[in-house]
């Protein structure tokens, strides 16, 4: 649910780069304006659930938060890792910050915001907010824009997905009442492999560090992050510049690439176009280029990410088979 959940904010976020950045209203174009991207810094807060933002192009806005969240970039800090085959410039190494805005405790004025969604045009102003098919999404972010949806893809996810608020109290529900039922075939069955198997049930997330199966759980922990890197890869391939837009530089100008976008490991480049389309990075004259047909590195990335998650399960499976059985041996002997 919670992987699911991260999947629809990468998509949105995806779209969102799609959207104009600039509109044009007047009295009598009253109503939905369509959906709309906006970077902009906070100006004031008006009541409980109205925000004031100004955009980088000098309008004025306001966003309606009510039944709202904002995803907060995570601060840059020495743990972001460079991949210089994706991006120039380091990414996270945790998730975004995912808030209610009931919850958010206060926003200081000049805030930078990533903001998109369905716009509309009343009372003289333009106002964002969540309705149709378009939700709102807020993005507060504290670098430079020109790599902002790079990183927020990158980061757009769960940094434990095994680990979420239900958790803790799953595992202990669950612990519970397999102790209760170990107690009560401890107490009325005399078959040891039953008593076993409800103790062991029950004792799990612990099964889990004991040695020598721990060695293959960190074994397990290794495999997933590489699949959880590899599908974060995937998204960034996939991430292009809307072709229509004119944002593109000439591919001629290969002398000032400054990143050539590519999976790790890929080194097969001849299984696709040798063409590449080429965006602006930033002010300079630098460029950015991405693999014409990106479906191929795309899809290679899948398969990695795959071959790793059944690494990381058969890792930990075999981990715990081995404690089971020494488990086992051990409670016979003692039994």
């Amino acid at each position: 649910m919670v992987r699911s959940q991260w999947r629809v904010f990468r998509k949105e976020l995806h779209k969102s780069i799609f959207y104009p950045r600039r509109f044009k209203t007047y009295p009598g174009n009253e109503g939905f304006q369509g959906a709309h991207c906006i970077l902009g810094e906070l100006e004031a807060l008006e009541g409980n659930d109205i925000i004031w933002v100004r955009s980088c192009n000098n309008h004025t806005f306001t966003v309606e938060m009510r039944n709202s969240s904002v995803y907060f970039m995570p601060p840059i800090t020495s743990k972001e890792k460079l991949y210089p085959h994706l991006l120039p410039v380091p990414l996270p190494a945790t998730s975004l910050e995912k808030v209610s805005w009931d919850d958010v405790l206060t926003l200081p004025e000049g805030t930078k915001m990533y903001i998109s969604g369905e716009m509309f045009f009343e009372n003289g102003r333009n106002t964002f907010r969540t309705g149709g098919d378009t939700p709102l999404m807020v993005l507060v972010y504290n670098e430079d824009p020109a790599h902002l949806v790079s990183r927020a893809i990158w980061c757009g996810r769960q940094s434990n997905e095994f680990w979420n608020f239900l958790t803790p109290w799953s595992l202990l529900a669950g612990l519970l009442l397999l102790l209760i039922l170990s107690a009560y075939l401890l107490q009325n069955s005399a078959d040891y492999f039953l008593q076993f198997l409800s103790i062991s049930v029950a004792l799990l997330p612990a099964m889990l560090f004991l040695p020598p199966g721990v060695l293959l759980f960190a074994l397990y922990k290794r495999f997933w992050d590489s699949a959880r890197r590899f599908r974060a890869e995937r998204d960034l391939i996939k991430l292009l510049k809307n072709p229509d837009s004119g944002d593109f530089a000439p591919v001629d100008r290969r002398d000032k690439i400054l990143c050539s976008r590519q999976p790790s490991g890929w080194n097969k480049t001849g299984r696709f176009s040798n063409r590449k389309i080429c965006l602006p990075w930033g002010n300079s004259d630098q460029v950015i280029c991405f693999p014409e047909t990106p479906e191929i590195l795309s899809k290679y990335c899948q398969r990695k990410a795959f071959l790793y998650e059944a690494f990381s399960g058969m890792g930990i499976l075999l981990g715990l088979a081995i404690n089971y059985y020494l488990v086992w041996v051990i409670y016979k002997w003692l039994f």
